[in-house]
């Protein structure tokens, strides 16, 4: 038996997953839900067509979280990720310089393999440089300065970088904004979205860093989850709505119903 207060959550949770699972399912069927294209999505493509025309390169990262792809944020470098292999492709395609910065040893390998692919996917196999895949460390601060270093070095003229920050954020963006890098960076950590809003040009805030690596990747078990989770928030906003317009009308059934 569930103890009282707890059976309205136990169903919530259970509708959560049905939902979720019900668009994954409807999604790999290829009745794949559309997700809208974000303005920070066109900027990467002016990001790389940019530094095309100035003869400069772009330097992508995933962020840097000491637990890697084992911990809570997994999910935001698997995004950024799938935003790494579309930046690689358009550096491919239009013969742009592209230099990586993962922080994961664990997924130097797959990174590597990723950034081939596409330049082998665009028939431009020789502008694949593996030297400019660069693995400095899996410390905050290690990392972090050799990505300052870089910056100072190579001047990009394209800084893109999705995953999740920490105290590093602001030195990075800052870092971009000195060489005059177009720089969309983007995060699910709310402590750390205002520092990026106040140094790139564009940014990607919170679950919009999951919508957008779902979106590139054309994954139809990323895009059905996205949707699930939508389907669900705004069945809790209706709930809150409902909730407060009963309150106000003086009536405590639907609180007394979720209290439950």
């Amino acid at each position: 038996m569930l103890e009282s207060g707890r059976v309205i959550s136990f169903i919530s949770i259970v509708l959560m997953f049905a939902t979720v699972y019900y668009m994954l399912r409807k999604a790999e069927k290829e009745k794949v839900p559309h997700i809208r294209r974000i303005p920070a999505l066109d900027a990467i493509d002016e990001a790389v067509g940019r530094a095309t025309e100035l003869g400069k390169p772009v330097l992508c990262h995933m962020g840097q979280t000491s637990r890697g792809v084992r911990g809570e944020w997994a999910g935001a470098i698997l995004a950024g990720l799938s935003i790494m292999s579309h930046v690689a492709s358009l550096c491919a395609r239009l013969g742009a310089r592209l230099i990586v910065a993962p922080a994961y040893p664990e997924l130097l390998p797959l990174v590597i393999e990723t950034v081939r692919d596409s330049y082998i996917a665009e028939g431009n196999l020789e502008g694949f440089k593996e030297d400019d895949i660069r693995f400095f460390s899996n410390q905050q601060w290690p990392w972090a300065t050799g990505i300052m270093g870089t910056m100072e070095r190579e001047k990009p003229a394209a800084h893109i970088g999705v995953g999740p920050f920490h105290g590093e954020s602001l030195i990075i963006a800052e870092a971009g904004a000195r060489v005059k890098a177009m720089s969309i960076l983007g995060t699910p950590r709310k402590s750390q979205i205002t520092f990026l809003i106040a140094c790139a040009d564009y940014t990607l805030i919170g679950e919009e860093v999951y919508a957008a690596g779902a979106y590139l990747s054309k994954d139809p078990g990323q895009i059905g989850t996205i949707a699930g989770q939508d389907w669900v928030k705004m069945a809790a906003i209706v709930l809150m709505i409902l909730c407060t317009l009963t309150a106000t009308l003086g009536s405590d059934i639907l609180l007394n119903i979720l209290k439950m």
